[in-house]
């Protein structure tokens, strides 16, 4: 298996991930050891410093909202609960301070004079081990667990019952915000706003051109109006890699994600069992959407139940549409006046309501959509046809097949027969059908502008022509199958009101759950092997024939290939819009900057500058000789540019680059590097813990953990 390039979100964490978690010497701080009430607590807070608890488990109920303004780090040591009783805020942290909690719960906060009903951000946050629960703000504000227009940075984190008028849970806001956000659980998260243009986000709201970054999470059953798990929105970007979004709701549009004149990038992503009235799974308004190595199944919508859009540019690589139903049109896709590249796409087994058109509709006037498509499978639904061109065929269409006759493909392309296997794990990272003997899909795409490697991670081509389709046939060892994990598995009740009370009247027995990987559930879709409408005569068979003349050269997925520059100058003016506002009038059709700055006060001042370029490109299309046929034993040998081997022995220390004097700040910087291929691996040999041929995120997260902690002692010298 080829081993996918690190993705861009993954390298924004990567390159703003260790400053946030290093820490520097306290200079106050101290143990608290009364925590009936927040007196000895908030004594030691004054001045910053590290705090820590020798009480037992408690929940300390604080009397006031506490003011951060140096450099503070709260360890509850998984015993401690902080609560703003239902009546406060809990912190404020101020520009050129930052807050680090670890081990620790935020409960019961609440706001409704201002966004933020726990903590209110102007600088830096930094949270890991912990829960956010229970926070609130009244409808007129955003961000039920935290506002933040600076940084803010988290791993293995829980965000539950959480509510606010717009981002039930997170807010982020300003074009110099980098949130990231790394191994967290979002579950049942509100915004509860009903207003027109509000109810933005049950999760997570990015907007006023931050930036979001998404990775190895799970958002599950959260609500909105738009948005049921992520809304972004006003030239903000959102990176999301190796995420389970599942079981969200909007009451109106996008029922995991809406994208709003904004900038989407989704790899190795689930969107399962998701509702909207449009767009079940996403839907865009005249915004940019990247999706490779994706799987849309079983959502449900009144218009486009996987993905539903208006206006903006959609590009979709080794994707699977599987299961959704649309009660009227566009069960897998709704295209009004996009512009949308398919290329080795499966759409399998969606429905549309009253017969109308289960797998894309392609539509709109004004300007009209454009359509291209390149090695897709269509395989219809218990209900609805597989194509509806309102208008305008599609722009290019190649090489791609149906089991019924609505595509217009053409001769041996319509009524095939294409076997395909249920939805299932057949490796990698998302489920897939996988083609069976006999399949029409099997070696009958084409080899121009296929991907590399399938939506598995398997190489393309295995015989002499690329599969029609997201999944490659024939050999293919899975790899383990990466699953985002999360805090517990609890199925929480919505406190339905938030009425202050006098006091404590008890410590609960447990304030943690126990530590324990959770796999969210996804929903079932229906098993997409239809039986084919096969038109046959005299001793034709519908075997479809290659017409071009190729010389193929393996082209790879769309990634995206930032540059991180270190510099020693930091530049912080955060803005912040209570209201976060945006029209879905017009015809706007924008191209949103993909460049990023995140900033840091600390005591390594790191600026990270990235630069979003998708490569390949997605409207060119092979020209084809209709009449000139390849010979039967054609070989075809995908050009593939393999990692450099490394042969140095196994590191001592993850991160070390000289096996010496531990992990460091410019040993981090080194790995930033190889991660971006700035550097060469032999620079730090160390930094390839799996030997895989590069620094991955997690190896630069272990390094991170190195800094902080030393080296284990069983690996040191």
């Amino acid at each position: 298996m080829i081993r996918p390039r690190m993705p861009l979100g993954g390298l924004i964490l990567a390159a703003n991930v260790f400053a946030l978690f290093m820490t520097t010497d306290a200079h106050a701080g101290g143990v608290v050891t009364q925590c009936n009430n927040d007196t000895d607590f908030s004594n030691k807070l004054v001045g910053g410093g590290t705090i820590t608890f020798d009480c037992g488990t408690a929940t300390i109920v604080l009397s006031s909202t506490k003011t951060i303004s140096a450099f503070t780090t709260i360890d509850g040591g998984g015993k401690i609960a902080l609560s703003g009783d239902n009546a406060r805020r809990l912190f404020i942290v101020n520009l050129g301070a930052r807050l680090e909690l670890h081990n620790i719960i935020i409960e019961k906060g609440f706001s409704n004079s201002g966004d933020g009903g726990a903590i209110y951000n102007l600088d830096t946050i930094s949270i890991s081990n912990s829960t956010f629960r229970n926070n609130a703000t009244t409808i007129d504000w955003s961000g039920g667990a935290i506002f933040t227009s600076s940084h803010l940075v988290m791993n293995t984190t829980t965000f539950r019952n959480n509510e606010a008028g717009n981002g039930g849970a997170i807010y982020a806001t300003s074009s110099i915000n980098q949130t990231n956000i790394f191994t967290t659980t979002f579950d049942h998260n509100l915004a509860t706003n009903t207003a027109i243009d509000a109810g933005l986000g049950g999760a997570l709201l990015v907007t006023d051109g931050a930036t979001a970054t998404v990775t190895s999470s799970t958002l599950s059953q959260n609500e909105a109006r738009m948005g049921g798990a992520v809304n972004a929105r006003s030239g903000s970007r959102l990176f999301i890699d190796n995420t389970n979004i599942t079981g969200n709701t909007a009451s109106r549009d996008g029922g995991a994600i809406d994208i709003d004149i904004s900038t989407a990038y989704l790899t190795n992503v689930t969107l399962s069992g998701n509702s909207g009235q449009q767009g079940g799974a996403i839907t865009t308004f005249a915004g940019e959407v990247v999706m490779s190595i994706v799987t849309l199944s079983g959502n449900s919508a009144f218009y486009g139940a996987g993905y539903h859009t208006f206006l903006g540019t959609h590009t979709f690589t080794n994707v699977t549409f599987s299961g959704n139903t649309a009660s009227s049109s566009g069960g897998g896709i709704y295209n009004s006046r996009g512009t949308m590249t398919l290329t080795n796409v499966t759409v399998a087994g969606n429905t549309g309501g009253n017969g109308q058109v289960g797998g894309i509709f392609n539509g709109g006037g004004g300007p009209s959509p454009h359509l291209r498509m390149k090695n897709v499978i269509f395989a219809a639904g218990a209900t609805g046809r597989n194509c509806e061109f309102r208008l305008e065929p599609p722009d290019s269409s190649e090489f791609n097949l149906s089991d019924d006759n609505t595509c217009n493909f053409g001769a041996f392309r319509n009524n095939v027969n294409l076997v395909l296997g249920p939805l299932a794990d057949n490796g990698g990272f998302t489920r897939t059908h996988l083609p069976g003997p006999g399949s029409a899909a099997i070696g009958n795409g084409t080899n121009t502008g296929c991907p590399a490697t399938d939506q598995r991670g398997a190489s393309r081509p295995q015989g002499n022509f690329c599969e029609v389709g997201s999944v490659e046939t024939g050999n293919f060892t899975p790899s383990p199958t990466r699953t985002p994990t999360s805090q517990g598995t609890a199925t929480p009740t919505r406190t339905p009101s938030r009425t202050a009370t006098a006091g404590v009247t008890g410590v609960p027995t447990a304030l943690f759950s126990p530590t324990t990987t959770a796999t969210p559930g996804l929903t079932a879709a229906p098993s997409a092997s239809p039986s084919p409408t096969t038109t046959a005569t005299s001793t034709a068979t519908n075997t479809p024939t290659h017409s071009e003349t190729v010389t193929p050269t393996a082209t790879p997925s769309i990634t995206a290939s930032p540059t991180t520059t270190p510099s020693s100058t930091v530049t912080k003016v955060p803005t912040h819009s209570p209201t976060p506002t945006s029209t879905r009038t017009g015809t706007l059709s924008p191209t949103p900057s993909a460049s990023s700055t995140a900033t840091n006060i600390s005591s390594a001042t790191v600026t990270a500058t990235g630069s979003v370029t998708p490569t390949g490109n997605p409207t060119a299309a092979p020209t084809h000789s209709p009449t000139t046929t390849e010979s039967a034993n054609a070989t075809v040998t995908p050009t593939l540019t393999p990692n450099p081997t490394v042969t140095a022995a196994p590191p001592l220390c993850v991160g070390d680059c000289d096996n010496v004097d531990g992990v460091t700040i410019d040993d981090l910087l080194i790995m930033v590097n190889i991660a971006l291929d700035q550097q060469p691996l032999t620079a730090c040999p160390a930094a390839d813990a799996d030997r895989s041929g590069t620094a991955t995120i997690e190896e630069i997260l272990l390094a991170v953990n190195n800094a902080q902690n030393g080296c284990p002692a069983a690996i040191r010298r």
